[in-house]
């Protein structure tokens, strides 16, 4: 059977182009997932030192609020009973 030619070399070129353009979609895709590691390593990093700092500073207000009661209990029973009150008027109160 007779093959036309131009259109065999048409078809090996579009074969070449679409093998081509697989090969750069593949290497794209390695290099984003390569960035997309990265990125999320260094958001990992930051919410760790975040996390840290974060309980270090709640340790800090529990230390400093445990010696404020321990220095002075009957102020730190009267701010609790004024918050206490506080809330249940607000909480108590009809709502409209």
């Amino acid at each position: 059977m007779f093959k036309d030619e131009p259109s065999e070399r048409v078809l090996d070129d579009l074969k070449r182009v679409l093998a081509d353009a697989e090969h750069l979609f593949s290497a794209a895709t390695e290099e984003a997932q390569g960035r997309s590691a990265e990125t999320l390593q260094g958001l990992r990093e930051r919410l760790a030192r975040l996390e840290a700092e974060l309980t270090s500073r709640a340790r800090e207000g529990a230390q400093h609020a445990e010696r404020y009661v321990t220095e002075n209990p009957w102020q730190a029973v009267g701010i609790a009973a004024g918050v206490g009150l506080l809330l249940g008027v607000l909480l108590g109160r009809p709502r409209r």
